[in-house]
């Protein structure tokens, strides 16, 4: 939030939905949005649906994140599949593993968004972002694509297929 904050200052009418909040979460955010002055700039959203998820996709710009670790990270396959680019916490300093940056690490591969260190380098990757804005949202929906169960699915059975004839050649 500080560093949405500074950008509020150089982008007023930029907004921030965040989602998944607990109730705790939201009665916590909703007092530091009160002292940061940012209840105009932010909407906050407890457990959604997934329909609804997809909605909220839709119908925001740039995926923002700020983990410091993660698994997979599907969200924001999820983000690129609706043709929304990211910006994301460049993560892989706190981690001591960058293969735990799943985030950092899709965006560096797909080339569908930025990464941000402190407040100054996250406004620049938004305003990078908004202004190349068509070629991230291509990258970000083509690099999903490789994430389609078609293709996994695939990739899935051909590991499996040569696995059990490694298994039955070493046996034979």
């Amino acid at each position: 939030l500080e560093y949405f904050a500074a950008a509020v200052k150089s982008m007023p009418n930029i907004h921030l939905t965040m989602c998944g909040l607990s109730n705790n979460n939201l009665k916590e955010l909703n007092k530091l949005l009160v002292e940061m002055n940012l209840l105009g700039n932010v909407s906050l959203k407890g457990y959604v649906k997934e329909d609804e998820l997809h909605s909220i996709y839709l119908s925001n710009d740039i995926y923002v994140t700020a983990t410091t670790f993660e698994g997979f990270y599907r969200q924001i396959v999820e983000a690129f599949a609706t043709g929304m680019p990211a910006v994301v916490f460049d993560s892989r300093e706190f981690t001591g593993d960058p293969s735990s940056s799943a985030s950092v690490n899709h965006v560096l591969k797909s080339g569908a968004g930025e990464i941000y260190k402190d407040a100054e380098t996250f406004i620049l990757a938004i305003k990078k972002v908004m202004l190349n804005y068509k070629d991230y949202s291509n990258k970000a929906k083509s690099y999903a694509s490789n994430f389609s169960s078609q293709v996994l699915g695939k990739k899935t059975e051909d590991l499996i297929i040569n696995a059990v004839s490694d298994r039955i050649s070493e046996k034979l």
